[in-house]
């Protein structure tokens, strides 16, 4: 795996961009197993694979959800993102699919500020990282 920019979602704070250095930095910033899910444009996301099983509570990450579903591709209906997802590009330099992790697509980003935007008035990632 190589260094890749990724946005990283948390319940509870505002998005960040990141520089992801390690499959366990990853594993860290998820918290647990990594569940890929398909976001659209050249781009995926990781999810705690066992974030809504028990012995773990759950916690909603509405953002996330929100941009799965607007942004992204949509969730089933009454479904959710629970706790933190990273956002990353899945194609590489060339435009193709290697199955490995790349840049986050300025794409994505853009389109994922404007929704912000349109729902909370604000930009609202942090990309100082």
């Amino acid at each position: 795996m190589e260094k890749f920019k990724a946005l990283v979602i948390s319940p509870s704070g505002s998005p960040t961009v990141t520089m992801i250095e390690s499959p366990q930095q990853l594993r860290e910033i998820i918290g647990g197993w990594l569940e890929f899910i398909h976001f659209g444009e050249g781009a995926g996301c990781y999810i705690h694979e066992e974030a809504k099983v028990p012995p773990n509570i759950p916690v909603i990450n509405g953002l996330a959800t929100y941009l799965c579903n607007v942004v992204g591709c949509p969730l089933r209906k009454n479904d959710y993102i629970a706790g933190t997802m990273v956002i990353f590009g899945t194609l590489d330099k060339n435009g193709g699919y290697d199955e490995d992790e790349h840049d986050i697509p300025e794409s994505v980003l853009r389109k994922i500020r404007e929704a912000i935007k349109l729902r909370y008035g604000m930009g609202g990632i942090d990309e100082s990282s």
